[in-house]
């Protein structure tokens, strides 16, 4: 690949395939306008892209709502040095972009807590049923003249009784859900 130098640490080759990549051009419109084999160009802008993936989601985010509020403290002081009333239009939108990217960051927050709090609920429960049922089945052994039902009603009163400890612990404030 060409070593012409660009912008941020790229070739001036490199920023042609980010383009079309982002342009969603196919890997054939891709080799035309670059003139490097299909394959290769995909391959290249897969590389190019991993290696400037160094920060998390999260981080990507934070960075890209730091660069919007440099542009809002940039236009505010356009704004009120020249008394432009298109810098206070633009103000405006990027104050709305902000706006909406954190209303967006948010949504997506809360839909990651509710699979997270979904994933160790399964598990926990998953867990709950396979300590219960080796019980059952240790007690069954050990104590044939038990019955399974008087092991399965032991089991279901251990469970009430363990919800209702719960429902008091959590009206007295001793659970919350941070816990």
């Amino acid at each position: 690949m060409s070593n012409l130098p660009a912008t941020r640490g790229t070739t001036i080759l490199d920023d042609i395939l980010l383009k079309a990549a982002a342009d969603g051009r196919s890997p054939i419109e891709m080799e035309r306008i670059s003139g490097i084999p299909a394959a290769q160009a995909v391959q290249h802008v897969k590389q190019l892209l991993d290696s400037r993936d160094v920060w998390t989601e999260h981080q990507q985010r934070q960075l890209l709502l730091h660069e919007l509020h440099e542009l809002k403290d940039s236009l505010r002081d356009h704004a009120l040095k020249a008394k432009d009333l298109d810098s206070a239009r633009l103000l405006l939108k990027s104050l709305e972009v902000i706006g909406k990217r954190l209303d967006t960051q948010q949504v997506a927050l809360d839909e990651n807590v509710i699979k997270l709090s979904e994933y160790q609920q399964a598990i926990l429960l998953r867990a709950m049923d396979s300590a219960l049922t080796f019980a059952k089945n240790e007690l069954a052994e050990r104590y044939p003249d038990i019955s399974r039902s008087e092991l399965e009603a032991l089991v279901a009163d251990g469970l009430v009784r363990a919800k209702y400890e719960i429902m008091d612990d959590v009206a007295e404030g001793g659970i919350s859900a941070t816990e």
